[in-house]
């Protein structure tokens, strides 16, 4: 982070300060006026310069109340911006950043605003006298969320095919089809009247022998999730927040660098979206493991653990503890790479084909290469809040 981010970043951090704890300002500027008081001032400096910025990046992930008064979660926030298409992470970061004035925020408003290139004057709007620093909390969103999310969704063209079947007597009178609309006119017999049914999207058509059903083929873009949750959604999964909590590893406590996801032994695990293989092979803690690196460079997917590698992986399972970096290969989302297990140790010189003697789980971690809060430098990243989002919206159509 250069200079000038850093001083903006402080900024904010003071104005957050300011909100939650009082003006720190002039606590700092009393202390100030005593020399015995100097470690006051070091303690308030350490909190502007950390723990408030922090607080803004954690803040990023927690929820908020709707128009309707209820509450969301960060998942169901950003599952529900994905109906405004391709501004969903702008609709996303302004109603983040609105959420620290009150709580609360208005999407739909929101997003009126978003798509008019209003964004700014509206968070003026919502957020009193001196917005400025709630814009900047939507700027560094909107950068975070571009490097976090930004390619866990898009437009693809869904296919379709349905029969439209009509009772009445009369039957379809004629068919009108305009090729370049793709607008298909029915017009039916109703008794002693004629109604038009219009469909949109038409590919083919078909009417039947007896004119009473339409066989339609149908195709429109549609924007949907395109990430995948690591762990197939056939299988049952549990997983908790447990990112930082103490573990033992070669007899030392360290905090732990991702999610626990535990499955069934041999539940398939997924790219979560187009990537490479970074690296491949065994680790002592890790066990079978796997790197991912995805297709634009802003991420990074650790999977530990594993029961075995996919069907064209399974060459890079090397007894000898051989670990292939870079190996040229590539995966499409939502590609099965491997299969839970529970390989590995807590002492990194187990040698391959050691078992943790833990339940059968996927240690997933997550890496964002960023602006906003993550400073344009690879950070390693909660991936909760990402995990919690891909749950829900895979419940979407894909």
């Amino acid at each position: 982070m250069d200079k000038n981010n850093k001083k903006d970043l402080l900024q904010l951090a003071v104005a957050a300060a300011r909100a939650y704890y009082g003006d720190i300002t002039s606590l700092a500027a009393q202390a100030l006026k005593h020399g015995k008081e100097i470690l006051a001032v070091a303690a308030v400096v350490l909190f502007v310069l950390c723990a408030a910025p922090a607080a803004f990046v954690k803040s990023l992930f927690t929820g908020y109340k709707g128009r309707d008064g209820a509450a969301r979660d960060f998942a169901g926030a950003a599952v529900e911006a994905l109906a405004y298409g391709g501004d969903w992470l702008k609709v996303l970061a302004a109603v983040q950043a609105i959420k620290l004035k009150s709580g609360k925020a208005d999407m739909e408003e929101i997003a009126a605003a978003v798509r008019t290139g209003r964004a700014e004057e509206y968070i003026r709007g919502k957020c009193g006298e001196k917005p400025e620093g709630f814009i900047k909390a939507y700027k560094e969103n909107l950068s975070a969320f571009e490097g976090m999310l930004g390619n866990y969704a898009g437009y693809r063209t869904v296919r379709k095919e349905k029969t439209e079947h009509f009772f009445w007597s009369g039957g379809i009178d004629g068919l009108k089809y305009d090729g370049r609309f793709r607008v298909l006119e029915a017009i039916v017999e109703k008794e002693d009247r004629k109604i038009s049914c219009f469909y949109e999207n038409v590919d083919k058509y078909e009417l039947s022998e007896d004119k009473k059903s339409i066989r339609l083929e149908i195709s429109y873009d549609k924007f949907v999730p395109t990430a995948f949750f690591p762990v197939h959604k056939f299988y049952g999964r549990n997983y908790s927040d447990d990112f930082g909590s103490l573990r033992v590893h070669d007899g030392k406590e360290e905090k732990h660098e991702g999610i626990d996801i535990f499955s069934e032994r041999g539940a398939p695990v997924v790219a979560v979206e187009d990537c490479t293989v970074g690296k491949i092979g065994w680790d002592g803690l890790g066990g079978w493991r796997i790197l991912l690196q995805s297709k634009d460079g802003k991420r990074k997917y650790y999977c530990a653990h594993l029961e075995e590698y996919s069907h064209f992986l399974k060459k890079y399972k090397d007894y000898s503890g051989k670990v292939y970096n870079n190996p040229g290969i590539e995966v499409e989302g939502g590609t099965i790479i491997g299969y839970v297990g529970s390989s590995g140790s807590f002492d990194s010189g187990s040698p391959p084909g050691a078992d943790t003697g833990t339940p059968p789980h996927l240690h997933f971690q997550m890496w964002v290469k960023s602006g906003g809060w993550f400073s344009g430098k690879e950070t390693l990243v909660n991936p909760y809040p990402v995990l919690r989002f891909l749950e829900e919206a895979e419940k979407m159509e894909h």
